[in-house]
């Protein structure tokens, strides 16, 4: 028996989309974000927080529960207003991370902020 996604509304071809995307962004850290923070470019705490939040919220979506206010509102700012992207684009793999988890919060947004129309 499918799942039925009824607080989020969300057809079978999104709940498809979602679930893979969330395989993808299990997986392993970029290799080079040791070497971002370490040229002093930030901390890497702050990127394992930023994919804590995407990925977090995509596990709310796909259980198809409601999402706190304060994650809610976190999920809104994207990676790219809290860190200067030039900094980020020396290091493609962590590039390649971040971009990916931007994707997965846009249409996050995207689903949550359906659901209060």
């Amino acid at each position: 028996m499918k799942k039925r996604y009824r607080y989020y509304r969300l057809d079978a071809d999104t709940v498809n989309q979602l679930k893979d995307m969330d395989k993808r962004l299990s997986g392993p850290l970029p290799a080079d974000l040791d070497a971002f923070e370490q040229d002093g470019h930030g901390l890497s705490g702050d990127f394992y927080e930023y994919f804590a939040l995407v990925a977090g919220s995509l596990g709310y979506v796909l259980a198809d529960k409601k999402m706190p206010k304060v994650q809610r509102q976190s999920l809104e700012k994207t990676f790219f207003e809290v860190y200067p992207k030039n900094k980020i684009e020396n290091y493609p793999e962590t590039f390649h991370v971040v971009a990916m988890h931007e994707n997965v919060r846009r249409l996050l947004c995207s689903i949550v902020n359906r659901r209060k129309t």
